[in-house]
């Protein structure tokens, strides 16, 4: 079980700039206690790594940011998150809070990928297109340019309408890492996402 306490509370130009809070958070599944009073500001623009071992609440953390949790067997929760978006601030598991536009702001990418059945270039705009209208000149600029932010689009520019099952699993971690770019959120949360990514060899140095 993971257990942090936030000492950036006590600095006022950090409390400013934070994005997400989490306050006296509890989880449990069933009674089995999770997530034991845990406390953590994210700041924006900025990369924030948890570290722990297994079993220790990890997963469980990132999954109730953006409310994953919420049809787990068993799940209950205690305390406030706080999500602090462009225009306004939120409490997360407040009544009638609307969670697909809160997923939306929040992305997440899991450890295991999770591609739709359709082709890699519908992957792509899953996301995007349910959150905005787009012309075929913009769909075709957006597959390609989340695709090269993920190194992919020089492996499937010939191949955009194929299925993404055809992928390698490597392949399909990146294919999920550029649909959640595409929609441009303003929090990432990724689940040990690189524990999927082919290994490649090294090349020697000339």
């Amino acid at each position: 079980m993971i257990k942090m306490e936030s000492h950036i509370m006590q600095i006022p130009k950090l409390i400013e700039n934070t994005v997400i809070e989490m306050n006296h958070f509890h989880v449990w599944y069933h009674n089995s206690h999770a997530l034991k009073d845990f406390h953590i500001r994210f700041q924006k623009e900025q990369i924030t790594c948890i570290i722990g071992p297994s079993g220790s609440g990890k997963s469980t953390m990132i999954r109730s940011i953006n409310r994953i949790n919420d049809d787990v067997d068993g799940f209950t929760y205690q305390g406030n998150i706080l999500f602090h978006g462009h225009m306004h601030s939120h409490t997360v598991y407040q009544n009638g809070f609307d969670v697909n536009h809160l997923r939306t702001q929040i992305g997440m990418v899991f450890q295991k990928p999770c591609v739709f059945p359709r082709s890699i270039y519908e992957n792509v705009l899953f996301g995007i297109k349910h959150t905005k209208k787009l012309l075929k000149q913009e769909k075709q600029q957006i597959v390609e340019e989340n695709l090269r932010a993920v190194s992919l689009w020089d492996e499937v520019s010939y191949r955009l309408h194929e299925k993404a099952s055809t992928l390698s699993i490597g392949q399909q971690q990146r294919l999920c890492i550029a649909r959640t770019l595409a929609v441009k959120p303003t929090v990432i949360l990724l689940d040990e996402p690189t524990s999927s990514l082919d290994h490649f060899p090294f090349l020697p140095m000339p």
